[in-house]
C-alpha cells in the first residue's frame, strides 16, 4: 500500500467522468499562494491551475454548445428522424475538449433535476475495433459492468469477451442515458466502424441516445462507414432507376456520383486551428478569433 500510490479514476469510467464533471477549474486566490520571494513548489495552487488546458469562451464555442442543445432538444421531443453528430478538425485544435465540454454541460443540466441518472457515457475506440463486442465492452467498462481480472495471473490469461449488450442496454435504459461520446475515431477504418454503427442506431432508436463521433477525419470515416453498412449506393442506384426508367447506365452512374459528393450524412462541427503570427510574440487575428478555437497556450 505504501509503495503503490492510488491510481486516479480515469475519465472513461463513470466514477472518473463524474469527478471530471464536478471539478471546477477556478483561478487560485493569490493570498493562498507563496509570497513572491519564496521558491514555488510543484504543489503550489498556481502551478496546479496551469496544468489544466482550458478553452477560452468565444462566440464559436457558444455556437457549438447551442447546436448541441438543439440536437438534444430534437431527439428528446420526437420519435423519428433522430440525429447524431460529428466533431472534426486537425489534430491539436481542441476537439476532445469540446466533446467533453458538451457532455459536461448536458450532465450538469440533468443533475439540476435528477440525482440518480447516468446521462452521459464516454468511451474511446477499443484496441481491437474489428469485434463488435469490444465496443460494447468499452461501454460496459464505463458503467462498471465488465468483470475485472482478480489477479495479475488472471489478467495474463486469454479470456473470451462475453456479450454484455443486454446488461448495457438495461442499465442505460434505467439510468436514462441520453448521450454517448465516442472519441479517437481516427483510429478506426470505415470497414471496422460499420458493424457497430447499427448497434449505435439501435441505442438511438430504442433509448433515444445521441452519439457524437469525434476525431481527425471523423466526417469522412463515419460517412464512408454509413454508406457501406447501409448499402446506400445500391439504394441510390435503384431509386434513380425507378425515377428515370429510360436512363442509361452512364446517366445512373453520374447521378449516383453526384450524391456521393456529400461529405457527411450527419451535422458536423468543424474545429479549425487559430493561426498564430507575429515576430515579437503571439498575435491573434480578431476577425477569426471570434469563431475559432486553438490549443496553443502563451
Amino acid at each position: 500500500m505504501r509503495t503503490t500510490p492510488p491510481l486516479p479514476a480515469w475519465i472513461f469510467s463513470w466514477e472518473g467522468w463524474d469527478r471530471y464533471v464536478r471539478t471546477e477549474f477556478n483561478p487560485p486566490d493569490l493570498l493562498d499562494c507563496a509570497p513572491a520571494d519564496v521558491e514555488v513548489d510543484v504543489d503550489d495552487p498556481r502551478v496546479d491551475y496551469h496544468r489544466h488546458l482550458l478553452m477560452i469562451e468565444t462566440a464559436f464555442l457558444e455556437d457549438c454548445l447551442l447546436r448541441a442543445r438543439g440536437t438534444f432538444g430534437i431527439n428528446g421531443n420526437r420519435y423519428e428522424g433522430l440525429l447524431d453528430m460529428v466533431i472534426d478538425g486537425p489534430a491539436g485544435t481542441g476537439k476532445t475538449y469540446l466533446l467533453r465540454l458538451i457532455g459536461r454541460e448536458l450532465q450538469r443540466r440533468v443533475e439540476k433535476h435528477f440525482s440518480d441518472r447516468i446521462p452521459v457515457v464516454h468511451i474511446t475506440v477499443p484496441h481491437d475495433p474489428e469485434n463488435k463486442l469490444n465496443w460494447i465492452w468499452e461501454i460496459a467498462s464505463f458503467l462498471a459492468l465488465a468483470p475485472e481480472p482478480k489477479s495479475e495471473a488472471e489478467a495474463r490469461q486469454l479470456r473470451r469477451i462475453p456479450d454484455l449488450s443486454l446488461p448495457v442496454h438495461t442499465v442505460m435504459e434505467r439510468k436514462q442515458t441520453r448521450l454517448l461520446l465516442v472519441d479517437d475515431i481516427q483510429r478506426v477504418s470505415p470497414s471496422q466502424l460499420g458493424p457497430i454503427l447499427h448497434y449505435f442506431d439501435y441505442l438511438r432508436t430504442r433509448l433515444g441516445i445521441t452519439t457524437i463521433f469525434c476525431g481527425t477525419g471523423a466526417t469522412d470515416i463515419v460517412h464512408a462507414a454509413r454508406k457501406g453498412c447501409d448499402r446506400r449506393d445500391d439504394a441510390l442506384w435503384t431509386a434513380h432507376q425507378r425515377l428515370q426508367p429510360g436512363a442509361t447506365a452512364a446517366d445512373l452512374r453520374a447521378a449516383v456520383a453526384k450524391e456521393q459528393k456529400v461529405r457527411s450524412l450527419l451535422p458536423v462541427t468543424w474545429v479549425d486551428p487559430l493561426p498564430c503570427s507575429g515576430d515579437q510574440g503571439l498575435s491573434w487575428p480578431c476577425s477569426r478569433a471570434s469563431r475559432r478555437t486553438c490549443a496553443c497556450a502563451s
